[in-house]
């Protein structure tokens, strides 16, 4: 369980990476 755990908080950590990533690109091409 503990396995589980801390590959799904990565993935959570990944993803909010992405997700600023994604709103940087956006704001990017707003200009």
């Amino acid at each position: 369980a503990k396995n589980r755990l801390e590959k799904e908080h990565k993935i959570e950590k990944v993803g909010k990476e992405l997700r600023r990533m994604m709103t940087w690109i956006d704001a990017k091409e707003d200009f």
